[in-house]
């Protein structure tokens, strides 16, 4: 009932556009969480350990909705999860037993809810939350791994290069080992989205960790044995790389652009038919999608390198991708490839020989016909993108 209560009052002020300023449950928050906390402890009534994973999920909830006259209760809350979470370390190097992996898990996660909340506050807990995740890590099991890692890069969000240049280098190879495990989608998936914490939380600063990063995803990319979705998000996290770390993706810019053209051109070989073979249209739909959306990113983190004048070379390619997918009417892919033509043309800006060969590339009949169709899309969003486009485009022509 509280998980559902509290999750009710977030909605509500979600809802209604509001700032979570207060709730009705803010002047029991304190009660209802010593309570839980009680029933955390309780393994005397508590036989199949339901009753404890309950109350915790009931705590992360409350956490994850606490208003802002609850934040101090919320800092209050860090030591007592912690110490939960050391204890539970310590039985089960004693004892190893799935359950108190599962508790630990979500012990876990409740650390991930506080750092949401209290952003940079929780700065101060910081060095022990480090030491206890460390301790959870050697543990080295699935069922708490995904959680733990998920922690990390709430954690980094929260409190940006704060989290330390060699805590960093410590963290990271188990960050990629995880990310690594294909087989084990749910670690994986939370691996990658950890790896995008990291590198958009620290942008610049993450330049100097790019190595191991783009070789993990060059190598998944061309990797015909690993699952394509799983491929998905390894293009989503390099157009992370491109977008935030500037002037020190360059060395991997040649690489990642071969990598999607060979992906592109493979996609045009591949016949598709929506109504007898969904699930192949779904895959190339999916993947022009991901490719329009890494080429973009692309475009915008380059923009500031020497006018754009990397990226270049590679404008007639991005040009003739964003035209094939708008082209070819699928619709997840669409806004997308409209964009991608946008940010080409902006991303010339700076100077004049790369303005000329994106004027070359995007002030033509089919880039022109593409931009049009979808000025009068259904889509509102994709309406609104067009018009900026447009704008992007024209400004070539002075």
């Amino acid at each position: 009932i509280l998980h559902n209560l509290a999750s009710a009052c977030a909605d509500e002020a979600e809802e209604e556009n509001r700032k979570n300023d207060t709730n009705i449950l803010s002047h029991h928050f304190d009660q209802l969480v010593a309570v839980l906390l009680q029933r955390i402890d309780n393994t005397d009534s508590d036989q199949d350990g339901r009753e404890r994973l309950n109350a915790v999920e009931a705590i992360n909830a409350m956490i994850a909705a606490s208003p802002d006259d609850c934040l101090r209760s919320v800092n209050d809350i860090v030591p007592e999860v912690l110490n939960r979470l050391e204890g539970l370390s310590t039985l089960y190097r004693q004892s190893p037993n799935d359950d108190i992996l599962v508790l630990q898990g979500l012990l876990c996660g409740s650390i991930s809810d506080i750092c949401k909340r209290l952003t940079s506050n929780v700065l101060p807990h910081f060095p022990r939350i480090y030491t206890t995740l460390g301790n959870v890590f050697t543990q080295q099991s699935d069922t708490i791994l995904d959680e733990a890692v998920l922690c990390l890069g709430a954690i980094v969000h929260a409190i940006g290069t704060n989290f330390g240049a060699d805590r960093l280098n410590e963290v990271l190879p188990i960050v990629l080992q995880c990310a690594g495990k294909f087989d084990e989608e749910s670690l994986c998936e939370a691996a990658i989205g950890t790896l995008g914490d990291f590198i958009s939380t620290l942008g610049m600063d993450f330049g100097n960790y790019l190595a191991p990063v783009m070789n993990a995803i060059f190598n998944t990319l061309v990797n015909e044995n690993i699952d394509r979705d799983i491929k998905m998000m390894f293009y989503s996290t390099a157009g992370e790389c491109a977008l935030h770390t500037g002037e020190h993706f360059a060395p991997y810019l040649p690489r990642l652009m071969e990598i999607c053209r060979g992906a592109f051109e493979e996609s045009r070989t591949i016949t598709i038919n929506e109504e007898t073979d969904y699930g192949t249209y779904d895959f190339i739909t999916s993947l022009w999608a991901i490719l329009c959306e890494t080429l973009s990113q692309v475009c915008q983190g380059s923009r500031e390198i020497n006018g754009g004048a990397a990226l270049a070379g590679y404008y007639e390619f991005m040009a003739n991708v964003a035209n094939h997918v708008a082209r070819n009417g699928l619709a997840d892919a669409f806004e997308a490839a409209i964009t991608l033509i946008g940010d080409i043309a902006n991303s010339s800006s700076g100077n004049f020989d790369v303005r000329r060969e994106a004027g070359r590339v995007l002030l033509c009949s089919h880039i022109s016909e593409c931009v049009s169709v979808a000025t009068s899309h259904e889509s509102p969003n994709i309406r609104d993108t067009a018009k900026w486009v447009i704008g992007q485009v024209e400004s070539l022509k002075a």
